[in-house]
């Protein structure tokens, strides 16, 4: 028992030992980053210029550890800002833990696009050495035109539409002292083709006038159809004397007890009451059904419609 007791303590004692050892180590572990430190200056960045060297000026970089380590100092890039004329350096450096740390810096920059645009300017006139390129991007030289300048063919070609004119004039004046009678012509003219107008308008009435007539005698037409249509007199009249009725299974409603009037200008009861038409409704079934009516005379004239309540009681029969 007791040296069961004394081997646990021990075990006990070793990982206390161990659990410091580990709490040492990490107490000691470097997890500090870095710190960049930066010194004033006037530096501009020049887009054309390829070296870096003078971006690492004025910056330092220290570590709690390793102390200076300004140069393991890199730059990882720059971004461009056209609009600001301005570049942001980013840079970055690590200490022998492997801490890192990164920073940036914006500085002035020079975008030399306007030596591109000299160069193509001096090409330009290398090309043509008589021509001067204004600031105004204009050309200007021995070969250059302007715009009151009249080139030869110009002149030409001017002198020759003159002649033509002068040609189109004397021919103008010859034709109207040979044709005297032009007038005249003009006169007639102006007289046929006041005659083709009136021959066009006389056309338009006549035309009118038919359809007119066409109108005139389709209305006739059918005036003499109405007049020799007979006359099928008035529809007949069904009214009633009560709205419902409530009979047996399997037995009829009474009708004439039940319409109060029925009558025609022309037919009889009897015949009205023949050509009673009735909505079909199960009389051998027990049920509310609504019954409609009406009736035709011998002309084909139809009723109004009317509708009667038939209460069917009882079981009904087979």
């Amino acid at each position: 028992m007791r040296q069961s007791r004394v081997i646990q303590i021990m075990i006990i004692a070793a990982n206390l030992v161990l659990a410091a050892v580990c709490l040492v180590a990490y107490a000691k572990e470097d997890k500090v980053k870095p710190e960049f430190m930066f010194e004033t200056g006037d530096f501009i960045y020049y887009l054309e210029s390829e070296e870096t060297d003078a971006l690492l000026q004025g910056i330092m970089a220290h570590d709690d550890r390793d102390g200076d380590i300004t140069d393991r100092i890199v730059i990882e890039k720059i971004t461009e800002n056209r609009d600001s004329s301005t570049v942001v350096v980013y840079y970055a450096v690590s200490d022998s833990a492997g801490n890192v740390a990164k920073i940036s810096r914006v500085f002035p920059a020079v975008f030399q696009e306007t030596e591109h645009e000299e160069a193509a300017q001096a090409f330009a006139v290398a090309e043509m050495p008589n021509v001067e390129i204004l600031e105004n991007q204009e050309v200007k030289g021995d070969n250059a035109k302007n715009p009151g300048d009249r080139t030869d063919s110009e002149e030409d070609g001017q002198a020759e539409e003159d002649e033509d004119g002068e040609d189109a004039g004397e021919t103008g004046e010859e034709e109207s002292e040979e044709d005297p009678n032009n007038g005249q012509r003009e006169e007639d003219e102006a007289e046929n083709s006041g005659q083709e107008e009136e021959t066009e308008d006389d056309r338009q009435a006549a035309a009118d006038e038919a359809e007119d007539r066409r109108d005139e005698a389709a209305d006739s037409e059918e005036n003499a159809r109405e007049q020799q249509t007979p006359d099928t007199g008035s529809a007949p009249v069904l009214t009633l004397k009560r709205a419902e009725v409530t009979i047996e299974a399997g037995t009829t409603p009474p009708w004439t007890e039940i319409i109060e009037t029925l009558r025609d200008d022309k037919d009889d009861y009897a015949t009205l009451y023949y050509n009673l038409n009735i909505s079909r409704y199960n009389r051998n079934q027990q049920g509310d059904y609504p019954v409609t009516l009406y009736t035709e005379d011998s002309d084909g004239n139809r009723s109004g419609t009317v509708t009667v309540m038939v209460h069917v009681k009882g079981n009904g029969r087979d």
